[in-house]
């Protein structure tokens, strides 16, 4: 009896190989937000803001069923609060208000193109059943409701 093997799946180990490149994006815009902080003395309301990543990272270790949909959600997420930054800079919408310093603007390019990065790089594996698109939308919503406790209850330390 001869063991037939479909090439279209893969090992555990190839597809955590393939998948690393959009796992390693969380972890890039976690440390462009601390970085954010530091720069503007909200370290502590930066390292709320990272929590959900930060979660990611670790389920990584743990289950990779999910964890892609969830790291895409997160992307999403913050890609769509550059977009906000750069149109409050532009003067096309007032959504928030808030100065921001050119260090601060740079880190958004920086972190807008490794949410783009990650979310291209995710497009072409795609999301493959529906609790993929669940658990993208939930770690959306709870990325969105930690920035909003960060905001509501603002806590900033400065790095002096």
């Amino acid at each position: 009896m001869q063991r037939t093997t479909q090439p279209y799946r893969l090992s555990r180990m190839q597809r955590n190989q393939a998948a690393m490149p959009i796992l390693n994006c969380p972890a890039g815009v976690a440390l462009f937000l601390l970085i954010v902080g530091i720069v503007s003395g909200t370290v502590l309301r930066h390292a709320i803001q990272i929590i959900p990543l930060v979660a990611c990272m670790i389920a990584i270790r743990q289950n990779d069923q999910f964890i892609l949909p969830a790291a895409l959600g997160l992307l999403v997420f913050w890609l769509m609060i550059v977009v906000l930054i750069w149109l409050i800079l532009l003067g096309i919408a007032r959504v928030v208000s808030g100065h921001y310093t050119s260090a601060e603007v740079l880190l958004t390019i920086i972190m807008a193109f490794i949410s783009l990065y990650g979310i291209f790089r995710f497009a072409r594996q795609g999301l493959k059943s529906i609790s993929s698109v669940l658990t993208s939308m939930i770690a959306f919503a709870i990325h969105t409701d930690s920035l909003s406790s960060a905001i509501l209850f603002p806590c900033d330390l400065t790095c002096s």
